[in-house]
């Protein structure tokens, strides 16, 4: 699986990374991953419902936002990034 973080995220983590994943996990397991390797994501790794999730960070695979339930795959490219906000 590869991850690509931006803005903000690309900081707490770097711009790119891959992780092969044997199996589908959630996209729980996934930011609980994300916070043992990139200990600024540990806050997002305990949320535990979306509306908080997506209030502070958008996961999006093939332009579609994730829910905290989804399975994840190793083919997949998720983009890490600010919500977007109207005004």
């Amino acid at each position: 699986m590869v991850i690509r973080f931006f803005g903000p995220f690309e900081k707490l983590a770097e711009r790119e990374v891959k992780i092969e994943l044997k199996e589908s996990i959630s996209t729980q397991e996934m930011l609980q991953m994300l916070a043992s390797r990139y200990p600024g994501f540990a806050r997002y790794s305990v949320t535990k419902h979306d509306a908080e999730l997506s209030a502070h960070v958008m996961l999006i695979r093939n332009g579609a936002p994730l829910k905290l339930a989804d399975k994840v795959e190793d083919k997949d490219c998720i983009n890490i990034l600010l919500p977007v906000v109207g005004g």
